[in-house]
């Protein structure tokens, strides 16, 4: 066997590893950036059964649910700092660049 064609298939491999970890990493954020624009389907499916409801009662539950839903928004943060959306992804990689440049010029100095 040629060792180059096994080289080669080890980095493959090693990439679509790499790959598969990243989306795993980076999937919940993603998914999580998602769920205000749920929540906002929600909130107009409410208005929109408020306006053709006959029943008191159920228009009061409704109207109850729709007070309860604008007063508390989807607020997914790690340690009420780091949001857990779209820019997750982000701000790791502005993280991990920012310490590689700590790490270059701590080296230049030795």
């Amino acid at each position: 066997m040629d060792i180059f064609k096994v080289m080669k298939a080890e980095n493959i491999l090693r990439l679509i590893h790499t790959v598969l970890m990243f989306i795993s990493l980076i999937s919940p954020s993603l998914f999580a950036g998602l769920l205000p624009s749920e929540t906002r389907e929600l909130e107009i499916n409410i208005y929109d059964r408020l306006l053709f409801e006959k029943d008191i009662d159920q228009e009061y539950q409704l109207m109850r649910f729709a007070e309860y839903v604008a007063a508390r928004p989807n607020r997914l943060r790690v340690m009420m700092v780091v949001p857990l959306d779209w820019s997750l992804p982000l701000i790791i990689f502005n993280v991990c660049v920012s310490y590689q440049i700590v790490i270059l010029q701590f080296n230049h100095l030795l």
